[in-house]
């Protein structure tokens, strides 16, 4: 192998590294991308929405409650109010990606639960019969219930299974990078020493001890003697 071409070797080896370490890290990164993307766009706005269909239907139920108790017809008027953030909640949750189903469904189940109950309210305030919608408000809230809370247990599932797998890319990424150039280091220093050694025998001496010589030997001094290793090729 050629002089010039063992040089070559050390940029070109450590250029083949790199290029290797740049292709994982962008595996790693569009990764890592992905994760962070889907907890900004999907993950996150949907536990707030749940969360706060959680927090309005408690207030539903509650207000359905006092104007039970109290006897009066008037306080409905806040509960339709509450009524219509829940279904505007729903419908942002079906505005996100994936989402659609598990809207239709919570839009169901609760349109089932607050025409119960708000029948049962009116009826018990002497608006319209009772019948068996007491029975059908139990029912439906406790269908409502267990499939919010499912819900908020895998929203909050979901948003940390994805936090940890955008954590663990960055922490990859970082090792990638590390490990890239402690390779890349290795690469050129394991390769200057063969290099090196390789030139060196392919000289013999010293490039300036040889440059001396031969400036000697052009100025006409025939006595310069050159000390030239056994593996040296002379051409």
């Amino acid at each position: 192998m050629k002089i010039r071409t063992k040089i070559w070797m050390l940029p070109l080896s450590a250029a083949v590294i790199l290029l290797v370490g740049i292709s994982f890290n962008y595996f790693v990164g569009s990764n890592t991308s992905s994760a962070i993307e889907r907890l900004r766009d999907i993950d996150n706005p949907y536990m707030l929405e749940i969360n706060q269909i959680d927090r309005e239907l408690e207030a539903f139920r509650n207000q359905i409650q006092a104007a039970a108790a109290e006897g009066d017809i008037d306080a409905l008027d806040s509960v339709e109010a509450l009524n219509e953030r829940v279904f505007s909640r729903i419908q942002n949750i079906a505005e996100i990606p994936g989402k659609e189903s598990i809207a239709a469904e919570l839009e169901t189940t609760y349109d089932t639960y607050q025409s119960a109950a708000l029948g049962a309210t009116r009826a018990m305030l002497g608006v319209g019969e009772l019948g068996n919608q007491i029975t059908q408000m139990q029912a439906s809230q406790a269908s409502l219930t267990e499939l919010v809370d499912m819900e908020m247990a895998n929203a909050l599932q979901s948003t940390l299974d994805r936090q940890e797998r955008a954590n663990h890319g960055v922490t990859t990424s970082l090792l990638v990078n590390l490990l890239t150039g402690l390779a890349v280091l290795t690469v050129l220093g394991v390769s200057s020493y063969f290099v090196v050694n390789a030139v060196w025998r392919e000289l013999g001496d010293e490039p300036e001890n040889l440059r001396k010589a031969m400036k000697r030997v052009s100025a006409g001094d025939l006595r310069t003697e050159f000390t030239v290793s056994n593996s040296a090729k002379i051409r």
